[in-house]
């Protein structure tokens, strides 16, 4: 498994490095807020338009079906051009995106922007995860890429218990306002590195690798760690941004107040960081894959457990969403780090575009289906049993491609 250039672990962490560290921090931390926002204010707009539940699945679907085709797009666009160049348009789009759904009045509209926010929030990503790849020192790589994926969580988390002061106070429409304008005094300092990055971040690539594209991620040595790459990526999308997202509606109807439904849904990103932090230095000790195996498998427990929680108050449902946060969205995380390091230096953007692509592809599905499923009648208890056996396929999925990046590795020191 190519985890980057020899030399990384070598590098001096000087201002520009930790600059750019520090800005994918802060962005991943304003993506999980925009990301999730939808969720946030999804039984807010529910109850103000006079919505039924089942009515929100397009919305949820729509801006990561956008993700799908930004992180497609970016990545590629980004070993090519250049990871901070296509950082920047990425932000500027999304933040364009996240402001101007304020002003939506109806369900079309709606629809419409998240699609065109999810193209940016989807872009950022895979940018933003190899450039902190290619700052990070070889023995901290995966506790840095930890770092900078648990900001989806951690910005989730904050920006939802401040949407339940926002809604109560100053309606739905402010939470956008506050995603969309968050940004935008990163721009100049991303201007800046653009400018005075050092060359090896700045330049285009050419090698053999970028130039075989979207085909170099599927030649033989690669090929089997990639698909199993894309199906576990498309689970867990389909897993956490589908529970995110459906979680606050869903403990709505189950008779419990909007800010406790709310509240529980920050908590379950909140959750995520500490899982996060902690699957990405176990990862760096004892490697990435039995660690999200265990994760997934223990976490997929917890999941089934929230259905049933629901009868005993609102403390077990905390209780059990905070478990299922820790090992499902820490495993989340993990995954982010195999995503990462699977390739080498010159196809990584391409390659986490197109896992992150086809984790969109899981994630669009997952809460079409889950409307689906609810206006058909089925129960809630039944949809978190659903959700807790998706998890144990995830560990089941990531053991398998344990197997191929052990093949990988013993291809690539017999070259």
């Amino acid at each position: 498994m190519i985890e980057g250039p020899a030399n990384t672990a070598s590098v001096r962490l000087g201002w520009r490095r930790l600059s750019i560290l520090a800005c994918c921090l802060l962005l991943t931390m304003i993506d999980g807020f925009d990301t999730q926002a939808i969720g946030f204010v999804g039984p807010a707009i529910v109850h103000a338009w006079h919505l039924p539940p089942a009515s929100l699945g397009p919305i949820f679907s729509a801006g990561l079906l956008g993700a799908l085709f930004g992180a497609v797009g970016f990545g590629r666009l980004g070993d090519r051009h250049g990871r901070l160049i296509m950082l920047v348009c990425s932000v500027v789009v999304f933040a364009a995106g996240t402001i101007l759904t304020a002003w939506v009045t109806s369900t079309n509209t709606l629809l419409v922007m998240r699609f065109f926010t999810g193209i940016g929030l989807g872009g950022a990503l895979p940018n933003l995860l190899a450039l902190t790849a290619a700052q990070a020192p070889a023995h901290l790589r995966s506790t840095s890429i930890a770092t900078v994926l648990i900001g989806i969580g951690l910005g989730a988390g904050i920006g939802g218990f401040a949407s339940v002061s926002l809604i109560q106070a100053y309606g739905w429409q402010t939470v956008f306002l506050m995603g969309g304008l968050a940004p935008l005094p990163i721009l100049p300092v991303l201007a800046a590195l653009l400018i005075y990055a050092p060359p090896q971040l700045s330049e285009q690539s050419s090698t053999s690798l970028v130039r075989g594209g979207f085909a170099a991620v599927l030649s033989r040595p690669y090929r089997a760690g990639t698909l199993l790459l894309w199906a576990v990526n498309c689970c867990c999308s389909m897993l956490t941004y589908t529970l995110a997202s459906w979680l606050p509606t869903l403990l709505n109807e189950r008779g419990f107040a909007v800010h406790e439904a709310v509240t529980a849904a920050a908590l379950l990103n909140l959750g995520g960081v500490l899982g996060g932090i902690s699957c990405g230095r176990l990862s760096d000790m004892r490697g990435p894959y039995p660690v999200i195996i265990v994760a997934y498998f223990l976490g997929g427990i917890a999941i089934a457990m929230i259905g049933s929680a629901t009868e005993f108050g609102f403390g077990a449902v905390l209780a059990a969403v905070f478990a299922a946060a820790l090992l499902a969205f820490g495993g989340q995380t993990g995954v982010g780090v195999l995503s990462t390091i699977f390739y080498e230096a010159p196809l990584r953007s391409t390659g986490v575009g197109l896992a992150l692509g086809f984790g969109r592809v899981g994630a669009v599905a997952g809460p079409l289906l889950i409307g689906w499923l609810l206006a058909g009648g089925t129960g809630i208890p039944t949809l978190f049993l659903i959700g807790g056996g998706l998890a144990v396929l995830i560990s089941l999925l990531v053991a398998a491609m344990d197997y191929a990046a052990r093949a990988l590795r013993t291809v690539q020191t017999a070259a």
